[in-house]
Parts: C-alpha cells; structure tokens; sequence
C-alpha cells in the first residue's frame, strides 16, 4: 500500500470521487468525449451494441467468468482445510470473494439511487431524456417516464472488483500485476459501455474510484473480525511450542535415568535387575530350565555351550582358564534359563 493506510486510501478514495465527479461534468469532458463516438448525421454510436461477437468478448463473456471465478473462490473458502494453499492465502482471497460480492452489488444500488440518465437515452444522442447534473432534479415538464438507472457504471465495476488482487500477493511486483489487470479489465468493460452510449466517461471514473474505497472497506473489516483469531493463533502455537520443548526435556530426562538390563559387569559375570535377581534368587525352581535334548536341534553353537557348562560343573573339573571358568558358567546357565533378560 505504499506506506498509506486502508482507512487513508478510503479517504482519498472518497475525496477524489467528488472531484472526479464533478470535475469531468463541469468541464465538459463528458459529453465532448460522447459527441467524438456519436455520428448525429447517421444517429448511431460508433459501436453497435447488438453486434454478436463484440457483445460475447466483452459483455456476456467477462459476466461468465467472473461468476465461475466467484464459485472457485466460494469453493475455496468452503473447503480451506482440504487445500494446501489456504494458510497462505486465506486473506486474499476472503477479500477478492467478498469485494467480487459488493462492489457490483453496492454500485447496482447507486444506479438506483441517483436517476441518472444514460447517454443513448438523452435528446442531445437522439433520446427523449433532457439532460440534468448529477445532483439536479429534472424539471417538472421533463421528467421522465421511467427511473434511469445508469450512474455509476455497473458493468465495469465487476472488472474493478479485481483491484482486490492486489491483497492476495506480498511481492510488490505481483501487487503491480494484479493493479494492471484490475484496471484493464474495469476499462475494457466500461470503454465498451462508452462505445455504445451506455454510459459517460465520469460514470466509469466513479465506478472505478468506489470500488477501491469499497474494496479498503472490506480490507478494514476483514482485518478487524480476524485480528484475534490471529493473536489466539500465535498464541495457541507458542504454548504448543512450549509443551513440546517441555515434553522433549521431560524425554530426556527419563532416558537419561533408564538402565538397560541385563548389563555385564567388569568381570564379564551377567547382571539382572535387583528385583529379577532376587526373584531368581529366592525361587529357582520358578525359572524354567530348556533340557539339553531341545538344544540339539537348536545349532552348534547352543550344543558346545550346553557341552561345556557340563564338562565344568563336574567336581573336580579343573581344565580350562580361571576366566573362562568364571565366565563361562554363569552366561551359560542364564542363557538357558527362560527368565534371562527383559
């Protein structure tokens, strides 16, 4: 935003409206601008706007895309859980949603609200309406029949809603894109209104300026309704941060004080834990002892290890090392017992 404010931009918006809106009326740029595209000896515009193509381009056709965008948006709002880009963008595009909602609906009041009438229709073009200011009443033998409904231009105001872009990016060279096609899409839709004495150059001017005071509107409001869902979000995220950096101290702290068992000792002898060993201990009948018989079957290995324990156990054996003897009795016997370690 350039260093300015959205309450600031609303203000600049509104002023500049008034003078636009008046300056382009008392100048004369309007109607000078209508009487160039105007052929009075022939009575027709310089654009025909039952011409089929040009009607689809830049009529019917920007009406039908902006409804489908305006679908995806909705699409996206409603399923923002399921989309990975939403976090990201979920300001963006509640304002682009919401300024594609208001700007056309708030200016189709307007048109409601100021009775003005359309070029086309004045007797100046080849109307029956006499033509009066914007802040004029028509004079009582000149009213017309029916309410006009043409000040400020609808049609391009659909196109300026897209100046809502500009807050679905950060950089500030896709800000300037999403500016450019706000506005060439807003005057290609109303320089094609202009071509066919639908409506002046002010109407345009102010549909153009009011959709970016509206647009700031929502902008304001959008950022004070979500103001403390977001200060409860960093909140809720720093207490989150908080319990796992806790947890993780916590974690550590248990496996610092966990002991792995069975451990072996410096003399190589097996240890349980004390509850296990004493359990061993005061009952060995409990512990299940596997038969010599089960270990033929089991490899070499278990049968030179059942073989050795016997050859040791039996009095007066002497042969061997003092620490294989040592060593070799112990891990031998709790290799057979099925209550070895956890």
């Amino acid at each position: 935003m350039s260093g300015i404010s959205n309450a600031k931009h609303v203000v600049l918006a509104a002023l500049a409206l008034l003078l636009c809106s008046a300056g382009l009326e008392l100048g004369g740029i309007d109607f000078r601008l209508q009487s160039l595209l105007f052929d009075a000896a022939r009575q027709q515009w310089i654009w025909s706007g039952a011409e089929p193509i040009t009607r689809l381009l830049l009529y019917d056709g920007p009406k039908r895309v902006l409804l489908v965008a305006l679908t995806g948006l909705a699409l996206s709002l409603l399923l923002h859980r399921f989309l990975p880009y939403m976090p990201r963008y979920a300001r963006g595009i509640r304002i682009l949603f919401l300024s594609l909602i208001l700007v056309p609906a708030s200016v189709s009041g307007l048109k409601a609200a100021t009775n003005v009438a359309c070029p086309k229709a004045l007797t100046d073009f080849g109307g029956a309406v006499t033509y009066v200011g914007i802040l004029e009443r028509y004079p009582p033998d000149a009213r017309p029949a029916a309410r006009q409904e043409c000040f400020p231009a609808a049609h391009a105001s659909g196109g300026f809603a897209l100046l809502a872009l500009f807050f679905l990016f950060g950089s500030p060279r896709n800000r300037r894109r999403a500016i450019y096609v706000g506005l060439g899409a807003g005057w290609v839709m109303g320089g094609y209104k202009i071509a066919i004495g639908d409506h002046f150059l002010s109407h345009t001017v102010v549909s153009m300026l009011w959709a970016w005071l509206v647009i700031n509107l929502i902008v304001i409001g959008d950022d004070r309704l979500h103001r403390d869902d977001a200060g409860a979000q960093r909140l809720s995220t720093r207490l989150r941060m908080r319990a796992a950096l806790s947890g993780l101290r916590l974690s550590s702290r248990r496996l610092g004080s966990i002991r792995t068992w069975p451990r072996s000792s410096a003399a190589g002898r097996t240890q349980f834990p004390p509850g296990q060993a004493r359990k061993l201990a005061a009952s060995p009948r409990d512990a299940k002892v596997m038969p010599v018989a089960s270990l033929r079957g089991g490899g070499k290995f278990f049968r030179n290890a059942e073989a050795s324990r016997l050859s040791l156990m039996r009095p007066g054996a002497s042969h061997g090392p003092a620490w294989c003897r040592s060593a070799l009795i112990p891990d031998a016997n709790q290799t057979l017992l099925g209550g070895g370690g956890n």
